[in-house]
């Protein structure tokens, strides 16, 4: 129950006749408070071609809730609410207001539970950006040309990628980052691990780290052959190129049929001193191999050769007359 209390002699002729209200209610609590990570229940959808990451970026993700013991008690979550009623295709920005709920999911309202927020509203951003299908493409190298395109196969085929809309739009299709050289498919040896690259300003929203390549080399078959066609070109001015193998034996792969009908006499080796930059004295250079009269066959593996590499004999000199 309220009632007035005369104070002071300044005015001594008065008397008090009413006290509104007549009654108050006091209640009396242990002062708590707790940190809460805000929830985000923001529903939205972007437009086909458009990408957003699943959790927008909030200015703050922790709010603390302090009052009453037993109202801050009663506090399970808070969350940030918001559905946007239309397809998003820009970035979105906005400010949003913390929401408390109880263990029923029921709001709590924090003025009547005379609850203080540390922010009662956060600012929420949603990035929006292009998203575009891109083949991937594998850099095979030394490939024979009778090798069909349809025998290889990259899983995945494509990825998804996104980024600004000027970036994005640039690429149709992504490199693998690592060359394949076709030598070394055998019919034992057909997959190939390969790393997707991701270019600058582009983000990989496949989550597909690396491709497989695969040859499909069903009918081929692989076969070991000894040749002695071994011969040298390109020796330099002046000088004489000798081979000192003798002979070289040779992994080829081809289709069963042509394979079985080969001899040494159809592996040709070449030794090409133009790809060696000191062409001089005893050396071991690179072989390039080829397959005659068999389209659908190939040498596979890296080979050398040992040559001799000498000033060639000074010409005679013409007989006195």
């Amino acid at each position: 129950q309220l009632r007035a209390v005369k104070k002071g002699n300044t005015i001594s002729e008065y008397e008090v006749e009413s006290v509104s209200p007549a009654e108050v209610s006091v209640s009396y609590d242990k002062y708590k408070e707790v940190q809460l990570s805000l929830e985000t229940d923001i529903e939205y959808t972007v437009a086909e071609s458009y990408y957003a990451p699943a959790a927008p970026t909030l200015s703050t993700e922790i709010v603390t809730v302090s009052g009453p013991e037993s109202a801050v008690n009663r506090v399970a979550r808070a969350a940030l609410v918001y559905t946007f009623s239309d397809e998003l295709t820009q970035s979105k920005s906005l400010s949003c207001k913390v929401t408390l709920f109880d263990a029923n999911g029921d709001t709590i309202d924090p003025a009547e539970n005379f609850l203080t927020l540390s922010d009662s509203t956060v600012d929420i951003s949603i990035p929006v950006t292009s998203r575009q299908t891109v083949e991937l493409v594998a850099d095979i190298r030394n490939i024979p040309e009778s090798f069909a395109e349809s025998r290889i196969t990259i899983d995945p085929a494509t990825i998804e990628i996104a980024g600004d809309g000027e970036t994005v739009s640039k690429y149709t299709e992504l490199t693998l980052a690592s060359p394949i050289n076709f030598l070394d498919v055998t019919p034992s040896n057909t997959t190939f691990q390969v790393a997707i690259p991701v270019p600058s300003g582009v983000t990989n929203i496949s989550r597909v780290e690396t491709a497989t390549v695969t040859f499909n080399m069903n009918g081929y078959s692989e076969r070991e052959l000894t040749t002695t066609n071994i011969s040298v070109v390109n020796a330099p001015e002046g000088k004489t190129a000798e081979t000192t193998t003798r002979s070289l034996k040779v992994r080829v792969i081809g289709t069963a049929a042509q394979v079985s009908k080969l001899t040494g006499d159809s592996i040709f080796c070449t030794v090409d001193l133009s790809s060696v930059s000191d062409p001089s004295g005893n050396i071991e250079v690179p072989v390039t191999v080829t397959v005659n009269n068999a389209e659908s066959c190939w040498a596979t593996g890296t080979y050398t050769a040992h040559v001799t590499v000498s000033d060639a004999a000074a010409a005679p000199s013409a007989a006195a007359e």
